[in-house]
């Protein structure tokens, strides 16, 4: 019989204390951006009473808060007390090509805290944390509160970016005439998908809280004159006679009969012979192991059970409801972070 191996109790405590400690890194690096502390140090090196007076915030507390942050990485202390932005600090920058700034600012965005505060209440009930805490759906909050929808659509697109340059390394758009994105957002995806596939045209088609500056966003991308943006619901139609649909971090925000509507519609709009659909999503595996990978998976798990009441599923369950709504499974591509099913109607 082999013996369980355990980590000395003071290894299993220190991994605990870092554990509950996370949430206030992660308000320090939002405190920073929130202020424009990063921005500021685009600049060049300052001290902390310059930033203080550059972003309007007191000197003191811009002190401190500059300390904790170079402690952790994101800023680096001078020998004369000045303070530069290190590579995480530039990330953060809101002009940064691969900007992080909209990511620390929503992940920890007051609504969302709050949601989580709720989660044992939710374990307990099953009622979905976001509303419980804050007496209203994400998506009604995102369509009243534009300034909102905009940080949300610009977190997407950093995600997006990555997502798409993997997907493009496993799976030849050239041969792509029409590209539909459905609930595309600012069109990150699509438009990456365009530059490689210079024949062809393409659709954005999302809420009008989620089209909220995509025509800027494909302009600077220079694919705009190829692009149509659509508003609409996909529980009710997508443009059809496309020949490439792409379905990207949609499935997951909806229990399986809202899938399965979303997934019908979709079957519908997909009238031209050839045409297929890409569904990405993270898959789940069929069992917990301790480990970056898995811990990553099911934190985002547990982040759609406390803002929608659903979650990520296995590969498995992917196929029955792609079986339920009359598609077929050509390939599974071990796309990042996330993987990509491509579809056919069957």
């Amino acid at each position: 019989m082999w013996a369980l191996t355990r980590l000395p109790a003071v290894d299993a405590l220190d991994r605990v204390d870092q554990m509950t400690r996370a949430f206030q890194v992660g308000q320090l690096v939002r405190a920073g951006a929130l202020l424009g502390l990063y921005d500021v140090l685009d600049r060049g090196a300052m001290a902390p009473a310059e930033v203080a007076a550059e972003v309007s915030a007191d000197p003191l507390g811009t002190r401190r808060l500059m300390r904790a942050l170079a402690a952790a990485g994101v800023l680096a202390e001078l020998e004369d007390g000045c303070f530069v932005n290190t590579e995480l600090g530039e990330l953060l920058c809101e002009k940064h090509p691969r900007s992080a700034r909209s990511m620390a600012i929503m992940r920890m965005d007051e609504r969302l805290w709050r949601a989580w505060g709720a989660l044992p209440q939710s374990v307990r009930t099953g009622e979905v944390s976001y509303r419980a805490a804050n007496e209203g759906s994400f998506w009604a909050d995102l369509a009243n509160d534009p300034m909102r929808a905009n940080q949300f659509n610009a977190l997407m697109v950093v995600r997006s970016q990555r997502f798409a340059a993997s997907l493009i390394e496993q799976f030849d758009f050239r041969r792509c005439r029409h590209i539909v994105d459905v609930g595309g957002g600012r069109g990150a995806v699509l438009a990456a998908l365009l530059a490689a596939a210079p024949d062809a045209i393409g659709t954005v088609f999302d809420l009008e809280s989620g089209l909220v500056g995509t025509d800027r966003f494909l302009s600077d991308s220079e694919v705009r004159h190829r692009c149509n943006l659509v508003a609409g619901s996909f529980f009710e139609s997508v443009p059809a006679d496309a020949d490439m649909y792409v379905l990207r971090q949609v499935l997951h925000d909806w229990p399986d009969d809202q899938a399965i509507e979303i997934l019908s519609t979709c079957r519908r709009a997909m009238t031209r012979p050839g045409a297929r659909l890409l569904i990405s999503d993270i898959h789940l595996p069929e069992h917990a192991v301790s480990g970056a990978r898995d811990e990553a998976r099911f934190l985002q798990d547990m982040n759609m059970f406390v803002i929608f009441g659903t979650g990520e599923r296995t590969e498995s369950e992917f196929r029955a409801l792609l079986s339920a709504t009359g598609f077929g499974v050509e390939s599974v591509l071990a796309t990042s972070p996330e993987e990509t099913i491509v579809t056919v109607p069957l």
